[in-house]
């Protein structure tokens, strides 16, 4: 009996002593990171706009761990540190050109190093494109589509205003011919003047050009009309005899058949004309002939004198 008490006993203290080693080293534990051996992985999630006009544009990337950011190249800026999942950085102030060595790794809390994320290239363009003209319209002109044409130092997207459009939305860093119509119709309205049309050029990055006015120009396409006022005497023993005629629009007269004139008998005013043929032979004329061309290059009919 006293043999079975002591047995009992000395596993008693055993089984204490055990238990006591282990409140002892659970005291005493240390916690393990799981990942202690994982770096951060990194991933771009949101590029840069490129180009932009921003100097200090937005970035955001992915990060799988906390810890410290290191920038290199010619990026940096004020945000040091990440949290789990995207994380969006204010690049610091950048001059206008091209970035493509721009990189970010992040450092865990154990010291785990990451990969390095090299952040997409991208163009900072804060210059607006500069627009000239180089080819006005005719003025006058009886072309209800007439081209124009400008130039612009860098391409982008055209904006039109004021009375004139286009079909054509896209300028070239060059020379650029556009065709204009009216601003709500395929053509341009016929005996009227435009003196508001703009022209402006918004390139990649978003930078609008100062507008350029088209030089002012009137579409018209009203032939002049004419009618005689007091004929030839006839018979007439003048060899140089006069003839008077009345003509809708001012513009240049032309002779046909067997009658000319000279001097200051080659402009038509918008009224009453009369000219003074130059010297004729003894005989009939019965084909002599007047026309009239305004200065939009619309001819009258023929009028037979």
């Amino acid at each position: 009996m006293k043999t079975i008490i002591k047995l009992f006993s000395i596993l008693t203290i055993f089984q204490l002593f055990f238990a006591g080693c282990g409140e002892v080293r659970n005291s005493n534990e240390v916690p393990v990171d799981i990942e202690i051996e994982t770096a951060p992985a990194l991933a771009e999630v949101t590029a840069v706009p490129n180009p932009g006009k921003d100097t200090s544009p937005n970035y955001t990337f992915s990060s799988t761990e906390v810890g410290t950011i290191e920038y290199g190249g010619s990026c940096s800026a004020g945000i040091t540190s990440t949290v789990i999942g995207s994380n969006t950085i204010t690049l610091n102030a950048l001059s206008e050109g091209t970035y493509l060595d721009c990189t970010i790794i992040v450092t865990d809390t154990f010291g785990n190093v990451s990969e390095t994320l090299t952040i997409s290239s991208f163009e900072i363009d804060t210059t607006s494109p500069t627009v000239r003209e180089v080819t006005a319209v005719t003025d006058p002109t009886n072309d209800t589509t007439p081209n124009y044409t400008f130039s612009s130092n860098e391409a982008g997207t055209i904006t039109y205003g004021g009375s004139c459009s286009s079909s054509t939305t896209s300028a070239v860093a060059s020379n650029n011919t556009i065709t204009l119509k009216g601003a709500s119709s395929d053509e341009l309205a016929d005996n009227t003047t435009y003196s508001d049309c703009t022209v402006t050029v918004t390139d990649a990055a978003g930078n609008v050009s100062s507008s350029r006015t088209i030089s002012s120009f009137e579409v018209d396409t009203t032939a002049p009309s004419l009618e005689e006022v007091t004929p030839v005497k006839n018979p007439t023993n003048d060899q140089t005899p006069n003839f008077s005629f009345s003509s809708s629009q001012a513009g240049t007269i032309s002779y046909g058949g067997s009658c000319s004139s000279t001097g200051n008998t080659s402009a038509a005013a918008s009224d009453n004309n009369t000219i003074t043929f130059n010297s004729l032979n003894e005989g009939t004329y019965d084909n002599c002939t007047i026309t009239v061309t305004d200065d939009a290059s619309n001819a009258s009919v023929t009028l037979n004198i």
